[in-house]
C-alpha cells in the first residue's frame, strides 16, 4: 500500500477550474513506522498556477501536524508545508513536485527546528 494511499493528498478537483482558483484539502494519514505509530494531519490549499499542453502547474501550501509514538516515548510537530507541482493531465501521474517543510519538533522536553526541502521527478523508462 502506497505511504499516502489513505489520504485525500494527490486528489485534484472534479469541477473546472481556471488559473487562479484554488482549492483546500484535508490529508489525515496514520501508518506504521517499525514499533512505532506515525499520524499527520495536512491541511493544503492548491492553486492552479498554468496550463501548458498536457501539464498542469499547481503550488499549495499549508499547516503540518505529526505526533510520533514509541512505546512510552512521543515526538510531536507543528510546522509548513509549499512548494509547486507538475502533473501530467494525459497520463494522470506527476511529472515533478517541489516540497518546502518547516517543522518546530518537541520529543523528550527537547525542541528542534527542522527544514528541509524534497525535489521528485519522473524518470522516462529506459
Amino acid at each position: 500500500m502506497s505511504m499516502f494511499g489513505e489520504s485525500n493528498y494527490f486528489v485534484l478537483p472534479e469541477e473546472e477550474v481556471s488559473p487562479g482558483d484554488s482549492w483546500t484539502l484535508d490529508a489525515p494519514m496514520s501508518f506504521p513506522a517499525g514499533p512505532a505509530a506515525m499520524s499527520v494531519e495536512v491541511e493544503l490549499t492548491h492553486t492552479f498556477v498554468s496550463l501548458e499542453g498536457n501539464l498542469v502547474t499547481l503550488s499549495f501550501e499549508g499547516p503540518i501536524d505529526m505526533s510520533l509514538a514509541v512505546e512510552s516515548m512521543g515526538m510531536s510537530s507543528t510546522g509548513t508545508m509549499s512548494g509547486t507541482m507538475v502533473v501530467d493531465l494525459a497520463e494522470g501521474r506527476y511529472q515533478s513536485q517541489t516540497t518546502q517543510t518547516s517543522l518546530d519538533m518537541s520529543t523528550g522536553g527537547m525542541t528542534m527546528k527542522m527544514s528541509s526541502t524534497t525535489t521528485l521527478e519522473l524518470l522516462p523508462d529506459p
